[in-house]
């Protein structure tokens, strides 16, 4: 999250960006449609919020909300954990299939190529940059915890640390730009509270929820592909820009930068990369602030 420059986002996304909020916006609706179809099962409502998080920008986000949004029982994360992973690596799959068809005939527009400016390709050594990186983490993590004590908004720690960390990152974004271990570190914590909430649950009430929460997690994903590519078709855009679109919307930069370069549109590379960014920084204000408005 401190290498969130949303200056770069803006400047060099350009247009496509918007394309992008669609794809959220689309989300968003899947999940307001899933709640609505799935409101007699109270287990699985709590799980609607969390996914519909998770699915813009990628799993990043699914610890903040299931956190912030005080799903509190592990067996319920740990069979969404599941069900995400499932549905993730099927969504995968099929997005890189279709990926192959789309290549056949895709000429890419030069013109809307984007190339992110990085003006300074120099990063810190892993004895400075580790010591910078928690120092940095573990201030952002007192402020934010001060700030829940002030205003006793305990839902909002979260949010709280996201705001902290964008701001920071815009503000220093020369000097954390070269703290190539702070992203390391954060995806390592991530898969620690994973570890933890595993080990923290009976395998026996993962097996009764994780079908039923497959099921949400995978019509939450098949909304948002009908509605995305329908829409993305009607407004002229070409399948190689939704598919990336998409990817990085439903799973993540990593996976949408990835199934570009393998198609050579490395044009889009970027792109998937700018617009998973930019999920990591709206998801969990989205799903915490106007989700609830929506349903």
């Amino acid at each position: 999250m401190v290498q969130a420059n949303l200056h770069h986002l803006w400047r060099d996304g350009g247009p496509l960006i918007l394309l992008f909020m669609l794809a959220v916006a689309v989300t968003m609706f899947a999940g307001v449609l899933a709640l609505l179809t799935f409101t007699k099962d109270n287990e699985l409502s709590q799980l609607v919020p969390v996914l519909v998080a998770t699915y813009i920008g990628g799993s990043v986000n699914f610890v903040a909300a299931s956190q912030s949004l005080a799903v509190e029982q592990p067996e319920l994360v740990a069979a969404a954990l599941a069900a995400d992973a499932v549905v993730g690596i099927s969504y995968l799959v099929v997005l890189a299939a279709a990926s192959g068809l789309a290549a056949l005939n895709y000429n890419p527009d030069t013109n809307s190529e984007i190339v992110v400016d990085n003006s300074d390709d120099s990063t810190l050594p892993v004895f400075a940059s580790l010591p910078i990186s928690l120092a940095a983490a573990a201030f952002i993590v007192a402020v934010a915890q001060a700030l829940v004590w002030w205003t006793e908004l305990d839902s909002l720690f979260y949010l709280f640390i996201i705001t902290l960390s964008v701001l920071i990152a815009n503000a220093f974004p020369a000097f954390l730009g070269r703290l190539t271990i702070a992203p390391k570190l954060g995806v390592s914590g991530m898969y620690l509270f994973f570890a933890v909430i595993g080990g923290s649950t009976q395998l026996s009430a993962i097996s009764t929820m994780f079908l039923p929460a497959t099921g949400l997690a995978a019509f939450i994903v098949i909304v948002h592909a009908l509605l995305f590519f329908i829409i993305g078709r009607i407004l002229k855009k070409d399948f190689a820009t939704l598919i990336t679109v998409s990817n990085a919307c439903i799973l993540g930069p990593a996976t949408a930068a990835a199934v570009a370069s393998s198609r050579g549109w490395s044009h889009l590379v970027a792109l998937g990369t700018l617009c998973g960014v930019l999920g990591y920084v709206i998801a969990n204000f989205l799903i915490i602030l106007l989700f609830p408005l929506l349903t």
